[in-house]
């Protein structure tokens, strides 16, 4: 697959690790700077194309993605989606996928979530990565502010 469009931005990471903070708040402050950016979280989708929240939704992200940085406007994606397969799934899918690993320890992320994520696989070799457990939300979405910036830059 030859990568066209704007980049997926994936944000991977155990629940509670801050994936939906830092995806908020960067796109946040991407479009303040004027870039557009589009934040797709399953449980919104759920929300409104189904009728109400459900625990799934990544295929549908996966196409809502494609469909959306097809266009030129890059996606930051804040899914649980715990299994390396299956992200490795999602990036066949997906044009321009880049994982980025959201990390923080298993104990402060069971008690951010109220429970602990042990079907959780961290990935391998993430594009970047961004800690969370020694940093403000501010700080770490600056980190992934960065790194899409980088992006639009090599393009």
């Amino acid at each position: 697959m030859t990568p066209t469009g704007a980049p997926c931005v994936w944000l991977t990471g155990r629940r509670g690790s801050g994936k939906r903070t830092v995806a908020t708040r960067a796109a946040e402050a991407l479009r303040a700077e004027g870039r557009p950016c589009v934040v797709l979280l399953p449980e919104d989708l759920d929300a409104h194309l189904r009728g109400g929240p459900t625990e799934g939704g990544p295929d549908a992200v996966a196409w809502l993605a494609n469909l959306v940085t097809g266009s030129g406007v890059p996606v930051v994606v804040a899914a649980d989606v715990p299994h390396r397969s299956a992200r490795a799934a999602l990036a066949e899918t997906i044009d321009r996928f880049v994982e980025i690993h959201v990390d923080a320890p298993a104990a402060v992320c069971a008690e951010r979530a109220g429970r602990d994520d042990p079907a959780y696989e961290a990935p391998i070799a993430p594009a970047h990565r961004i800690p969370t457990d020694d940093r403000d939300a501010a700080a770490a979405a600056a980190l992934l502010v960065a790194y899409v910036e980088g992006l639009a830059t090599a393009e």
